[in-house]
Protein backbone atom coordinates (compact mmCIF):
# COMPACT_ATOMS: atom_id res chain seq x y z
CA UNK A 1 0.00 0.00 0.00
CA UNK A 2 1.27 3.45 -1.07
CA UNK A 3 0.93 5.13 2.63
CA UNK A 4 3.06 1.99 4.11
CA UNK A 5 6.21 3.21 2.34
CA UNK A 6 6.41 6.07 5.19
CA UNK A 7 5.84 3.65 7.98
CA UNK A 8 9.12 3.03 10.29
CA UNK A 9 10.01 6.95 9.18
CA UNK A 10 10.04 9.73 11.61
CA UNK A 11 7.25 11.69 9.75
CA UNK A 12 4.74 8.31 10.39
CA UNK A 13 5.89 7.87 13.81
CA UNK A 14 5.26 11.63 14.95
CA UNK A 15 1.63 11.27 13.18
CA UNK A 16 1.10 7.53 15.14
CA UNK A 17 1.76 9.85 18.53
CA UNK A 18 -0.12 12.25 17.72
CA UNK A 19 -3.23 9.41 16.82
CA UNK A 20 -2.06 7.83 20.50
CA UNK A 21 -2.44 11.18 22.16
CA UNK A 22 -5.72 12.05 20.74
CA UNK A 23 -6.77 8.51 21.86
CA UNK A 24 -5.85 9.45 25.01
CA UNK A 25 -7.38 12.51 26.00
CA UNK A 26 -10.66 12.44 23.93
CA UNK A 27 -12.60 9.24 24.95
CA UNK A 28 -15.00 10.31 21.87
CA UNK A 29 -12.63 10.06 19.05
CA UNK A 30 -11.02 6.82 21.03
CA UNK A 31 -14.57 5.25 20.03
CA UNK A 32 -15.76 6.24 17.43
CA UNK A 33 -12.83 6.93 15.17
CA UNK A 34 -12.95 5.24 11.19
CA UNK A 35 -10.97 4.75 8.01
CA UNK A 36 -10.94 7.77 5.73
CA UNK A 37 -9.72 6.65 2.50
CA UNK A 38 -8.71 9.16 0.12
CA UNK A 39 -8.20 8.76 -3.76
CA UNK A 40 -5.33 6.48 -4.62
CA UNK A 41 -3.25 9.74 -5.52
CA UNK A 42 -3.78 11.91 -2.49
CA UNK A 43 -0.68 13.27 -1.02
CA UNK A 44 0.88 10.78 0.83
CA UNK A 45 1.47 12.89 3.91
CA UNK A 46 -2.56 13.43 4.13
CA UNK A 47 -3.30 10.02 3.53
CA UNK A 48 -0.87 8.72 6.37
CA UNK A 49 -2.37 11.32 8.68
CA UNK A 50 -5.58 9.85 8.37
CA UNK A 51 -4.41 5.79 8.54
CA UNK A 52 -2.75 6.74 11.87
CA UNK A 53 -5.16 9.42 13.30
CA UNK A 54 -8.22 8.13 11.87
CA UNK A 55 -11.59 9.73 11.62
CA UNK A 56 -13.97 11.09 13.75
CA UNK A 57 -15.84 14.66 14.30
CA UNK A 58 -12.89 15.89 16.44
CA UNK A 59 -10.65 15.17 13.57
CA UNK A 60 -10.06 17.98 11.26
CA UNK A 61 -9.80 22.10 10.42
CA UNK A 62 -12.74 24.27 11.23
CA UNK A 63 -13.34 25.25 14.41
CA UNK A 64 -14.11 24.40 18.27
CA UNK A 65 -17.43 22.57 17.73
CA UNK A 66 -17.85 18.97 16.43
CA UNK A 67 -17.57 18.53 12.50
CA UNK A 68 -18.76 15.88 10.15
CA UNK A 69 -16.52 17.00 6.59
CA UNK A 70 -15.06 14.94 5.05
CA UNK A 71 -12.48 16.23 3.02
CA UNK A 72 -12.20 14.03 -0.41
CA UNK A 73 -11.75 15.55 -3.77
CA UNK A 74 -15.63 14.54 -4.62
CA UNK A 75 -17.12 15.97 -1.33
CA UNK A 76 -15.11 19.31 -2.41
CA UNK A 77 -16.02 19.76 -6.44
CA UNK A 78 -19.65 18.83 -4.99
CA UNK A 79 -19.78 21.82 -2.35
CA UNK A 80 -17.90 24.57 -3.88
CA UNK A 81 -20.59 23.54 -7.44
CA UNK A 82 -23.29 24.51 -4.86
CA UNK A 83 -21.90 27.25 -3.22
CA UNK A 84 -21.06 28.61 -6.91
CA UNK A 85 -24.65 28.01 -7.85
CA UNK A 86 -25.83 30.45 -4.79
CA UNK A 87 -23.38 32.74 -4.77
CA UNK A 88 -24.00 33.34 -8.69
CA UNK A 89 -27.33 33.30 -9.12
CA UNK A 90 -28.47 36.52 -8.13
CA UNK A 91 -25.74 38.68 -7.40
CA UNK A 92 -24.47 40.94 -10.53
CA UNK A 93 -21.59 42.61 -8.57
CA UNK A 94 -20.19 39.41 -7.46
CA UNK A 95 -20.18 37.53 -10.75
CA UNK A 96 -18.70 40.33 -12.41
CA UNK A 97 -15.97 40.16 -9.21
CA UNK A 98 -15.10 36.70 -10.25
CA UNK A 99 -15.48 37.27 -14.49
CA UNK A 100 -18.45 34.69 -14.62
CA UNK A 101 -21.45 34.60 -16.49
CA UNK A 102 -25.01 33.21 -14.42
CA UNK A 103 -24.89 30.24 -16.68
CA UNK A 104 -21.18 29.89 -17.31
CA UNK A 105 -18.85 29.64 -13.96
CA UNK A 106 -15.99 28.17 -15.76
CA UNK A 107 -13.77 31.43 -15.04
CA UNK A 108 -14.01 30.78 -11.54
CA UNK A 109 -13.23 27.39 -11.51
CA UNK A 110 -10.15 28.53 -13.48
CA UNK A 111 -9.21 29.96 -10.84
CA UNK A 112 -8.29 27.44 -8.24
CA UNK A 113 -5.72 24.77 -8.47
CA UNK A 114 -6.01 21.94 -10.86
CA UNK A 115 -6.41 19.42 -8.50
CA UNK A 116 -7.35 20.23 -4.76
CA UNK A 117 -9.34 19.86 -1.70
CA UNK A 118 -11.24 21.32 1.07
CA UNK A 119 -10.08 20.69 4.13
CA UNK A 120 -13.49 22.37 5.59
CA UNK A 121 -15.84 24.53 4.52
CA UNK A 122 -15.72 27.18 7.15
CA UNK A 123 -13.37 29.60 5.16
CA UNK A 124 -13.28 27.47 3.04
CA UNK A 125 -9.65 25.96 2.96
CA UNK A 126 -8.01 24.43 0.54
CA UNK A 127 -5.96 22.33 -0.48
CA UNK A 128 -3.18 22.48 -3.79
CA UNK A 129 -2.49 19.43 -5.04
CA UNK A 130 -1.45 20.60 -8.49
CA UNK A 131 1.92 19.61 -7.64
CA UNK A 132 3.61 16.24 -6.40
CA UNK A 133 4.42 17.88 -2.59
CA UNK A 134 3.40 15.17 -0.03
CA UNK A 135 2.22 17.56 2.01
CA UNK A 136 0.11 20.23 -0.10
CA UNK A 137 0.44 23.72 0.80
CA UNK A 138 -3.13 25.41 2.22
CA UNK A 139 -5.25 28.20 0.38
CA UNK A 140 -7.94 30.29 2.30
CA UNK A 141 -10.52 31.11 -1.14
CA UNK A 142 -11.87 34.36 -0.60
CA UNK A 143 -15.60 33.86 -1.96
CA UNK A 144 -16.46 37.45 -1.87
CA UNK A 145 -13.48 38.62 -4.18
CA UNK A 146 -12.21 35.31 -5.66
CA UNK A 147 -8.82 35.31 -4.08
CA UNK A 148 -6.74 32.63 -3.14
CA UNK A 149 -4.64 33.36 0.11
CA UNK A 150 -1.59 31.15 1.03
CA UNK A 151 -1.59 30.33 4.80
CA UNK A 152 1.72 29.82 6.29
CA UNK A 153 1.27 26.28 7.02
CA UNK A 154 0.40 23.35 5.17
CA UNK A 155 -2.20 20.63 5.46
CA UNK A 156 -1.14 18.20 8.00
CA UNK A 157 0.17 20.94 9.74
CA UNK A 158 -3.34 22.79 10.42
CA UNK A 159 -5.10 19.72 10.82
CA UNK A 160 -3.00 18.77 13.43
CA UNK A 161 -3.35 22.28 15.18
CA UNK A 162 -7.22 22.43 14.87
CA UNK A 163 -7.67 19.20 15.81
CA UNK A 164 -5.64 19.18 19.12
CA UNK A 165 -6.90 22.67 20.15
CA UNK A 166 -10.54 21.82 19.41
CA UNK A 167 -10.46 18.87 21.63
CA UNK A 168 -7.98 20.35 24.52
CA UNK A 169 -10.31 23.86 24.13
CA UNK A 170 -11.88 23.09 27.52
CA UNK A 171 -8.27 22.14 29.17
CA UNK A 172 -6.47 24.60 27.82
CA UNK A 173 -5.00 28.09 29.39
CA UNK A 174 -3.88 31.31 28.43
CA UNK A 175 -0.24 32.77 28.38
CA UNK A 176 1.75 35.59 27.40
CA UNK A 177 5.39 36.49 26.31
CA UNK A 178 6.13 32.42 27.38
CA UNK A 179 9.36 31.39 25.15
CA UNK A 180 8.59 28.05 23.34
CA UNK A 181 10.54 25.52 24.63
CA UNK A 182 10.78 21.66 25.97
CA UNK A 183 10.37 18.69 24.05
CA UNK A 184 8.90 18.97 20.53
CA UNK A 185 6.49 16.02 20.87
CA UNK A 186 5.72 15.98 16.91
CA UNK A 187 9.04 16.69 14.76
CA UNK A 188 9.06 16.30 12.46
CA UNK A 189 5.51 16.63 10.96
CA UNK A 190 4.49 19.70 13.53
CA UNK A 191 7.22 21.13 15.59
CA UNK A 192 4.67 23.33 17.19
CA UNK A 193 3.53 21.48 20.29
CA UNK A 194 5.74 21.05 23.14
CA UNK A 195 5.72 19.07 26.24
CA UNK A 196 6.03 21.09 29.23
CA UNK A 197 5.35 18.49 32.08
CA UNK A 198 3.78 15.31 32.07
CA UNK A 199 0.24 16.19 30.88
CA UNK A 200 0.82 19.45 30.07
CA UNK A 201 1.64 20.82 26.68
CA UNK A 202 1.76 24.49 24.57
CA UNK A 203 0.95 25.31 21.37
CA UNK A 204 3.22 27.96 19.39
CA UNK A 205 1.96 31.04 17.66
CA UNK A 206 2.65 29.32 14.34
CA UNK A 207 4.73 30.69 11.42
CA UNK A 208 2.13 32.90 10.31
CA UNK A 209 2.45 35.01 14.00
CA UNK A 210 3.24 38.10 14.31
CA UNK A 211 7.22 39.09 14.58
CA UNK A 212 6.73 39.50 17.96
CA UNK A 213 5.26 36.73 19.13
CA UNK A 214 7.23 34.29 17.18
CA UNK A 215 9.23 31.79 19.01
CA UNK A 216 6.65 32.30 22.01
CA UNK A 217 3.35 29.88 23.09
CA UNK A 218 0.23 30.84 22.27
CA UNK A 219 -2.25 28.22 24.50
CA UNK A 220 -1.58 26.03 27.32
CA UNK A 221 -3.36 22.56 27.29
CA UNK A 222 -3.51 20.63 30.15
CA UNK A 223 -5.02 16.65 30.60
CA UNK A 224 -6.37 17.40 34.11
CA UNK A 225 -7.19 20.62 35.64
CA UNK A 226 -5.06 19.65 39.11
CA UNK A 227 -2.51 18.58 37.58
CA UNK A 228 -2.04 22.01 35.51
CA UNK A 229 -2.84 24.03 39.24
CA UNK A 230 0.25 22.17 40.73
CA UNK A 231 2.46 22.95 37.64
CA UNK A 232 2.15 26.59 38.29
CA UNK A 233 2.38 26.53 41.71
CA UNK A 234 5.72 24.64 40.98
CA UNK A 235 7.09 27.32 38.50
CA UNK A 236 9.78 30.04 39.99
CA UNK A 237 8.33 33.47 40.90
CA UNK A 238 9.90 35.36 37.61
CA UNK A 239 7.58 33.10 35.60
CA UNK A 240 4.33 32.99 36.82
CA UNK A 241 3.34 36.31 34.93
CA UNK A 242 3.25 34.44 31.89
CA UNK A 243 0.15 32.74 33.18
CA UNK A 244 -3.04 33.37 33.17
CA UNK A 245 -6.28 31.68 33.90
CA UNK A 246 -7.47 28.13 32.64
CA UNK A 247 -10.83 26.95 31.47
CA UNK A 248 -13.62 25.76 33.89
CA UNK A 249 -16.11 26.07 35.97
CA UNK A 250 -16.34 29.98 37.14
CA UNK A 251 -17.75 31.84 39.88
CA UNK A 252 -17.72 35.88 39.95
CA UNK A 253 -17.15 36.68 43.86
CA UNK A 254 -18.72 39.92 44.85
CA UNK A 255 -15.61 41.98 45.97
CA UNK A 256 -14.09 40.33 49.33
CA UNK A 257 -10.68 40.31 50.96
CA UNK A 258 -11.05 36.83 51.71
CA UNK A 259 -10.40 35.52 48.07
CA UNK A 260 -9.30 38.94 46.55
CA UNK A 261 -5.94 37.71 44.34
CA UNK A 262 -3.91 40.46 45.46
CA UNK A 263 -4.71 40.23 49.30
CA UNK A 264 -5.76 36.39 49.67
CA UNK A 265 -3.47 34.84 52.88
CA UNK A 266 -4.82 30.92 52.56
CA UNK A 267 -2.34 28.95 53.17
CA UNK A 268 -0.16 27.93 49.94
CA UNK A 269 -1.74 30.62 47.49
CA UNK A 270 1.01 32.05 45.12
CA UNK A 271 -0.10 36.13 44.07
CA UNK A 272 1.52 37.80 40.97
CA UNK A 273 0.49 40.24 38.54
CA UNK A 274 0.38 39.52 34.80
CA UNK A 275 -0.15 42.04 32.27
CA UNK A 276 -2.42 40.84 28.57
CA UNK A 277 -1.44 42.19 25.42
CA UNK A 278 -3.36 42.97 22.86
CA UNK A 279 -5.81 46.21 21.42
CA UNK A 280 -6.65 46.95 25.11
CA UNK A 281 -3.59 46.30 27.49
CA UNK A 282 -4.39 45.32 31.15
CA UNK A 283 -2.97 44.16 34.25
CA UNK A 284 -4.38 41.15 36.49
CA UNK A 285 -3.89 40.39 39.89
CA UNK A 286 -3.78 36.45 40.06
CA UNK A 287 -3.48 33.97 42.73
CA UNK A 288 -3.03 30.51 42.57
CA UNK A 289 -3.74 27.00 45.58
CA UNK A 290 -5.76 25.12 46.98
CA UNK A 291 -8.66 25.36 49.23
CA UNK A 292 -9.79 22.12 51.03
CA UNK A 293 -7.25 20.08 48.65
CA UNK A 294 -9.21 22.04 45.50
CA UNK A 295 -6.69 23.84 42.43
CA UNK A 296 -8.10 27.27 42.96
CA UNK A 297 -7.47 29.96 40.36
CA UNK A 298 -8.11 33.54 41.03
CA UNK A 299 -7.99 36.37 39.10
CA UNK A 300 -9.46 40.32 38.52
CA UNK A 301 -8.47 43.37 36.55
CA UNK A 302 -6.72 46.47 38.28
CA UNK A 303 -9.84 48.66 38.21
CA UNK A 304 -12.54 45.94 39.02
CA UNK A 305 -13.19 44.47 42.18
CA UNK A 306 -14.91 41.62 41.20
CA UNK A 307 -12.52 38.02 41.62
CA UNK A 308 -13.19 35.22 38.91
CA UNK A 309 -12.78 31.65 41.05
CA UNK A 310 -11.99 28.87 38.42
CA UNK A 311 -12.21 25.15 39.98
CA UNK A 312 -11.77 21.92 37.93
CA UNK A 313 -15.46 20.89 37.00
CA UNK A 314 -15.52 17.83 39.54
CA UNK A 315 -15.14 20.58 41.91
CA UNK A 316 -18.06 22.48 41.44
CA UNK A 317 -20.69 21.51 44.18
CA UNK A 318 -17.69 21.46 46.82
CA UNK A 319 -16.68 25.33 46.04
CA UNK A 320 -20.10 26.08 45.83
CA UNK A 321 -20.38 24.74 49.38
CA UNK A 322 -17.41 26.43 50.84
CA UNK A 323 -18.31 29.31 48.96
CA UNK A 324 -21.84 29.50 51.21
CA UNK A 325 -20.21 28.01 54.30
CA UNK A 326 -17.79 31.30 54.49
CA UNK A 327 -19.90 33.66 53.64
CA UNK A 328 -18.58 34.51 50.14
CA UNK A 329 -20.96 36.34 47.52
CA UNK A 330 -21.26 35.49 44.40
CA UNK A 331 -21.94 38.43 41.70
CA UNK A 332 -21.96 35.15 38.72
CA UNK A 333 -21.81 31.69 38.15
CA UNK A 334 -21.23 31.49 34.83
CA UNK A 335 -22.81 28.21 33.51
CA UNK A 336 -20.88 25.78 32.52
CA UNK A 337 -21.14 23.84 29.29
CA UNK A 338 -20.10 20.12 29.47
CA UNK A 339 -16.80 19.38 28.31
CA UNK A 340 -17.72 16.81 25.36
CA UNK A 341 -13.54 16.04 24.10
CA UNK A 342 -13.14 14.66 27.86
CA UNK A 343 -15.99 13.11 28.84
CA UNK A 344 -16.43 9.39 29.12
CA UNK A 345 -18.56 7.79 26.43
CA UNK A 346 -20.40 4.66 26.78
Amino acid sequence: MRSGAMTGSATMQAMRRFGEMLDAVCPRHRKHKQPLALEPDAPRALADFFEAVGFSEAVGAGGAQPQQWRPTREASQEWLRRTFETLFGEDVEVRDTWGVERDDFSAAWKRLPATFRILHPRGPLLTDESSPAEDPPLLELQLATGTLKPLPERAVAHLIRATWSRVMSGRSAGVVNLRAEGEQVLEPVFPGLYRLAEGIWGLDSGPGAAANAQGKLRRLFFDDFERYIDFVLGQPDERLPHFFEPEGPLFVLQPNQTLDPEHVNEPGFRRFTSRSEGLIVKDWFQAVGRIEGMGVWLQRTQHDRSVDLVVAPRNLEPMRTWLQRNGLELELEVETQPDIWSEPVT
